[in-house]
């Protein structure tokens, strides 16, 4: 399934980033392959459609760290990650979890688990689901999980963009994992179309983008995007 209005969005930032940052543009990579995607959480999740309309647009893009940096599209210096990346990315969330748990430290326990009102569902084949109340834990930020599907990675801070693919009322958000951060996981944008529209909104008008409480103005340098802190 895909989303029309995304796909919409994604014709713009084409046209835009062709015309105006050609680096850009010539680093995103051609579609995903099918089976690529399909392997993202497999078992676990099914896969967003925003995120499976982007995959089937472009695969990513091939990010450099050349005097360019073409392929660090978003506010941040974040780089979409190609379908394996993300899988690799989300299997590796599933390792962490799952070795909180086999360490019983309550420190890491703590750290990775769900917030209020969701399973803890952590182990690694995915078969067993757990709840907080089972393991006697107390909810808190989380900056892993391993229905979270990460989305785009930044060189600039370390940081990743994940999707949220947990059921609830932040199913399909985008989340900025800043781990010394106040909130950890703080949403940034509803879902993946809401962070495209304020991209090519942003790149379109020149004006800023807001992301948590930073906000970016576009400039181009050597044919790729260079966001400026504004405030």
């Amino acid at each position: 399934m895909t989303d029309d209005n995304l796909i919409r969005v994604l014709e713009r930032l084409d046209a835009w980033l062709e015309a105006n940052a050609p680096a850009d543009f010539a680093a995103l990579n051609p579609p995903a392959a099918q089976g690529d995607i399909s392997k993202i959480g497999e078992y676990l999740i099914d896969l967003h459609r925003d995120v499976v309309t982007w995959l089937r647009w472009h695969d990513g893009a091939g990010a450099t760290t050349g005097p360019s940096l073409a392929g660090f599209l978003l506010p941040g210096g974040y780089a979409p990650l190609a379908a394996k990346d993300m899988d690799a990315g989300q299997r590796d969330m599933e390792r962490k979890v799952a070795w909180s748990l086999d360490e019983e430290d309550e420190d890491e326990i703590h750290w990775f688990t769900v917030a209020p009102g969701h399973e803890l569902d952590i182990v690694g084949d995915g078969m067993t689901v757990y709840s907080t109340e089972d393991l006697g834990l107390v909810p808190a930020p989380t900056t892993c999980h391993i229905r979270w599907v990460p989305f785009a990675s930044s060189t600039e801070s370390g940081h990743d963009l994940i999707v949220d693919h947990r059921r609830g009322p932040t199913h399909g958000a985008v989340r900025r994992i800043e781990p010394e951060a106040v909130d950890p996981s703080a949403v940034v944008w509803p879902d993946v179309t809401s962070m495209f529209t304020s991209l090519i909104d942003a790149l379109e008008t020149a004006r800023p983008i807001t992301v948590g409480t930073v906000a970016y103005i576009p400039r181009v340098l050597d044919g790729a995007l260079d966001w400026e802190i504004v405030r």
